[in-house]
C-alpha cells in the first residue's frame, strides 16, 4: 500500500484528505458495501454513506451548507458583482474552468438532477 504522503502528492490533494478517504473506505467495507458499489461512488457519496447520512434530507442539508460556503467564498473574494454584471463573461469563465460546467448548471436549473456534477467526468457534453 502506498504511503499517505505519496498518494497525496500523486493526487495533488492534502494528506488529511487521503486519511479521510481511507477511513471512509474502511467504514464502507465494515458496512459490507460491495466493492463494485464503492468503485462507482463519488467521494461525497462515499463519505456520506460511511457517516451514515445517506438520507435524502441530510444530503439536501449538506448540499445547502456547501452552497452557503461557496457563497461565502464568493462574497469574501468580492466576486458577486463581477459574476452578475456580465453573465456572458461568467459563462465563458466557467467553461474555461471546466468544459462541461455551464451545461451541468443549465441542466441543474431546468430539471431535477439525476446525477451530481463531477468535474472529473470526461463524457462529451450534450448539445442543448
Amino acid at each position: 500500500m502506498d504511503s499517505i504522503a505519496s498518494i497525496a502528492d500523486d493526487a495533488n490533494i492534502g494528506e488529511s484528505t487521503v486519511s479521510n478517504m481511507r477511513a471512509a473506505l474502511r467504514k464502507l467495507r465494515q458496512l459490507e458495501v460491495p466493492e463494485e458499489d464503492i468503485l462507482e461512488m463519488s467521494w461525497n457519496r462515499a463519505r456520506l454513506r460511511a457517516q451514515g447520512t445517506e438520507d435524502q434530507a441530510e444530503l439536501e442539508d449538506w448540499r445547502e451548507a456547501e452552497a452557503q460556503k461557496l457563497i461565502d467564498d464568493i462574497v469574501r473574494a468580492k466576486l458577486g458583482g463581477r459574476l452578475t454584471k456580465n453573465p456572458d463573461i461568467t459563462a465563458i469563465a466557467l467553461a474555461k474552468l471546466h468544459d462541461g460546467l455551464p451545461q451541468a448548471l443549465m441542466a441543474e436549473w431546468t430539471e431535477p438532477a439525476e446525477t451530481p456534477y463531477d468535474p472529473n467526468d470526461n463524457t462529451p457534453d450534450l448539445d442543448f
